[in-house]
């Protein structure tokens, strides 16, 4: 047994299902600009 058993599990997020819970912030992948909005890709 893991301490986060439902880690990998699908999670809904509004209208939007995600696949697991694993997520990374836009500014972690330097998808921001400098004043902390996403930036499109």
């Amino acid at each position: 047994m893991t301490a986060y058993p439902t880690v990998f599990s699908p999670i809904a997020l509004g209208r939007a299902t995600a696949k697991n819970r694993l997520m990374m912030a836009a500014m972690g992948r330097n998808y921001a600009k400098d004043d902390g909005l996403i930036a499109p890709r």
